[in-house]
């Protein structure tokens, strides 16, 4: 991975997240997930336990449990993303480098070949996919939670994300950090215009 993600030392880390039904995880959201991880630890981005990245990230809000927050839209039949852990701060400069280097080039591509997993699969009316995208700059002491709810067999795109880190960017220089957690609830296409804030400082 380029040293400027990087910047301020410590290292960068990914954990994975994966939920669901059994066989969706199995069938659709392992390959996501080895298509991802593979294309992070190319970046020098290595993926961890969960217990990993929190001692190398003493200031980073608990991690929620593995049912919980997570389906709070409705049922979903597979939970999938990944959380970044990066030393950098918020700015306009680590959002562009983290866009080009890991959606554009490596995560796209990845949420593509999903998309083509989940049409090929038997899909039945109404099942969801919730994409979670974490994302924690260290310098900043602050998590953006971007999750986005889709009608399967349709996946997050990475133009989303894009626009929400860019909105972050833009919300943070005007609003202090009062708390460790920005979360984007995307719902039908909707991108909230804030984000809901949690884990006070």
């Amino acid at each position: 991975m380029s040293k400027r993600l990087d910047a301020g030392g410590g290292g960068s880390l990914s954990v994975s997240i994966l939920g669901g039904r059994i066989s969706m995880q199995k069938e659709v959201g392992l390959p996501f997930q080895r298509d991802v991880i593979g294309a992070l630890e190319d970046l020098g981005i290595v993926n961890e336990s969960t217990s990993t990245v929190e001692l190398a990230y003493p200031d980073l809000p608990p991690f929620p449990p593995s049912t919980g927050p997570l389906a709070t839209v409705g049922l979903e039949t597979l939970i999938i993303g990944f959380g970044l852990y990066l030393a950098t701060k918020v700015s306009d400069k680590a959002v562009d480098e983290l866009l080009s280097e890991v959606y554009a080039d490596r995560v796209q591509p990845a949420l593509q070949r999903l998309r083509a997993r989940l049409r090929s699969h038997r899909i039945q009316s109404g099942e969801r996919v919730l994409t979670r995208f974490d994302h924690w700059f260290d310098g900043s002491k602050v998590l953006v939670r971007i999750c986005i709810y889709t009608e399967a067999p349709e996946t997050a795109d990475s133009e989303v994300v894009a626009q929400i880190l860019r909105m972050t960017v833009t919300w943070l220089s005007s609003h202090p950090v009062t708390h460790r957690v920005l979360t984007y609830k995307v719902c039908d296409g909707n991108i909230p215009a804030q984000p809901l804030l949690s884990e006070p400082v």
